[in-house]
């Protein structure tokens, strides 16, 4: 849950420079806010550690 708090806050922090800049660059805020609407990571799919929960994440110990 934090982990998507910070999303989109860095999300909307990137937009908004972009604005106040007038510039195309604040477009990239909305990889940040869609993962952190959508719960996925836009960069990894679903291999990325931080959109599965702690108790589904990969392991490497071996049983």
């Amino acid at each position: 849950m934090v982990i998507r708090i910070l999303q989109a806050l860095v999300g909307i922090t990137i937009i908004g420079m972009g604005i106040f800049t007038q510039s195309w660059w604040g477009l990239f805020g909305l990889m940040p806010l869609w993962a952190a609407v959508t719960g996925s990571c836009g960069c990894c799919g679903d291999s990325c550690a931080l959109s599965q929960p702690k108790d589904e994440q990969p392991s490497d110990k071996s049983a």
